[in-house]
């Protein structure tokens, strides 16, 4: 029997349910199951129940932020624009130089035709993160009049965006086993998420698996904003990989 594609994966969630996916004892309380089903409701006529399941999430603090930008993206998707608006002014108000709030706002706001607003927000955020390539390229298509394309196409994409954001939050926070399931579900939903493989090559460096991280890194597209952050990663991971092997053999020796 053939094996399903992702894209058919996607389409039989909303019968089989997320947690045999996610993790094999998934407790109730992990957030991947709840965001993943409400990114099935994705659509004009179920965007409030999705918001509704990701407003009863609880959990550690940076949650708050975080389920306030997973249900702007999802109105934002549903085109339900004023209230998505709604959340993303709440999600920047708590944390203005959180990357993904102020593109996924910004991107919003270009939209609808406030591209003074998405530009000074991001003019702002430059100062905390300089010359960021997705900070410089948002900025860059804006001054050349262009609107922002959104932060997710698709329901599929979200979800992926959703796996990448805690991918990299819980692997920040002392969990790296937990961090490298979440950052490898979302790049088998989005296997170009370039931030997510950045995520999953730092993690294995953090983890001192040069030749993972290396492989991570190198699957960043050739047109991405982020492939020269990706070039200084792989050359800074192959002079690891080359001292442990020199210190392999000193040892051995």
């Amino acid at each position: 029997m053939r094996p399903r594609s992702r894209n058919a994966c996607w389409r039989s969630t909303r019968a089989t349910g997320w947690r045999g996916l996610l993790l094999p004892s998934a407790a109730a309380s992990d957030p991947a199951a709840a965001l993943l089903s409400a990114w099935t409701q994705a659509s004009p006529g179920e965007a409030r129940f999705a918001v509704n399941s990701i407003d009863r999430l609880n959990g550690q603090d940076w949650y708050v932020v975080f389920k306030d930008l997973q249900a702007a993206l999802i109105l934002d998707l549903a085109a339900r624009r004023n209230d998505a608006i709604k959340r993303f002014e709440r999600a920047y108000g708590r944390d203005l130089t959180a990357l993904r709030v102020v593109l996924g706002y910004a991107s919003l706001l270009s939209r609808e035709g406030r591209k003074d607003e998405a530009l000074t927000m991001l003019a702002a955020l430059e100062q905390s993160l300089p010359r960021h390539p997705l900070i410089v390229e948002a900025i860059d298509a804006i001054k050349a009049g262009n609107e922002l394309a959104p932060l997710v196409a698709t329901p599929q994409a979200g979800a992926a965006e959703a796996l990448y954001e805690l991918g990299e939050a819980f692997g920040q926070r002392d969990g790296e086993e937990l961090g490298l399931v979440y950052l490898q579900l979302a790049l088998y939903l989005e296997p170009s998420h370039a931030l997510a493989l950045l995520a999953l090559g730092d993690l294995y460096e953090n983890l001192s698996r040069h030749e993972f991280a290396i492989r991570s890194y190198e699957r960043v597209a050739r047109d991405s904003p982020l492939l020269r952050k990706a070039q200084i990663e792989i050359a800074i991971n192959f002079g690891s990989l080359t001292a442990s092997r020199r210190r392999s053999r000193v040892w051995s020796s």
